[in-house]
């Protein structure tokens, strides 16, 4: 038996992925079994250090400034030396914060 009728169009994509090893999430409890028990906590990089005394904008000024020369989050990670998980932690806050709104392709702008 096929998850999908094996001729039928609409069918095609979905008994494709599970051809290649996709697994079916048949209850939300499957999907939570799925996504596994939560994030790690990510290692802090030395140019990044958490403080939340201060906005993300006081934080880091060097971003601000790569955000306004109109990179990408790939370029913004190289020129910040960080992790892109750690770039786009601290455009989120800046984002929250009304620093900063997104643009397409993964750039961003001063508000």
């Amino acid at each position: 038996m096929v998850p999908g009728d094996a001729l039928r169009w609409s069918c095609e994509g979905s008994n494709a992925l599970l051809q290649e090893g996709a697994t079916p999430l048949l209850s939300p409890e499957s999907l939570l079994a799925a996504l596994g028990p939560g994030p790690l906590a990510a290692a802090r990089s030395a140019s990044m250090p958490l403080d939340r005394s201060r906005s993300s904008a006081e934080r880091n000024p060097s971003l601000l400034r790569c955000v306004d020369e109109g990179l990408t989050l790939e370029q913004l990670s190289a020129a910040l030396s960080c992790s892109p998980t750690q770039v786009a932690h601290e455009l989120l806050q800046l984002e929250l914060e009304g620093v900063i709104e997104p643009k397409p392709g993964l750039r961003w702008r001063s508000v």
